[in-house]
């Protein structure tokens, strides 16, 4: 499992520049653990699957849940490269199909894939993002920069990153506190 930031519900992966091969399996992702490969069949829950460089995009059916498949937000066919601070969320369209078009996503520049996965720690739909850079096909592989999800079904913004929580600021206020003498008056 991969270390993550979360800010309200929002679960951020950190920068993680997850090789996308350029082969045919590419590299699955399942979004909450935080797990990779290159074998979907080890990927119980895979969440996030392109392949040949980023070039291309699977998004079957989760194995707990077949009824509600896995998403990429877009119109038709086509995913879309949404805008920073673009809304994710239940009224966010959905693609049509389990591999939905790239064309979007220039190649070698970096781009957000809105998501609806399933979290099977938490049996339910969540929306997420994925910032992604394609491949120079069919030389160089792509990158999965990082990504984030709202683990309680609450829509979240593309591509922002979740700031330091209160609690962090508190602690960190706490350890410089330390370091003053106190002088009695």
């Amino acid at each position: 499992m991969i270390s993550t930031e979360s800010q309200a519900a929002v679960v951020y992966s950190g920068v993680v520049n997850i090789a996308i091969p350029n082969t045919f399996a590419g590299v699955y992702l399942n979004m909450v653990t935080g797990l990779t490969t290159t074998s979907g069949g080890l990927n119980v829950g895979m969440d996030f699957n392109p392949y040949q460089g980023g070039a291309s995009m699977w998004q079957g059916p989760t194995p707990v849940l077949p009824a509600l498949p896995n998403r990429a937000v877009g119109v038709g066919t086509v995913a879309s490269n949404l805008a920073l601070n673009t809304l994710i969320d239940g009224t966010s369209p959905l693609v049509t199909t389990a591999y939905p078009s790239m064309a979007n996503f220039a190649v070698g520049a970096p781009g957000i894939f809105g998501i609806r996965l399933w979290d099977e720690t938490a049996g339910a739909a969540r929306f997420g993002w994925v910032r992604m850079i394609r491949g120079l096909n069919p030389s160089t592989p792509g990158t999965i920069v990082d990504y984030a999800f709202e683990n309680t079904g609450a829509g979240l913004l593309a591509g922002v990153v979740p700031a330091p929580g209160a609690l962090a600021l508190l602690a960190l206020a706490g350890v410089a506190g330390r370091g003053r003498k106190r002088i009695a008056a």
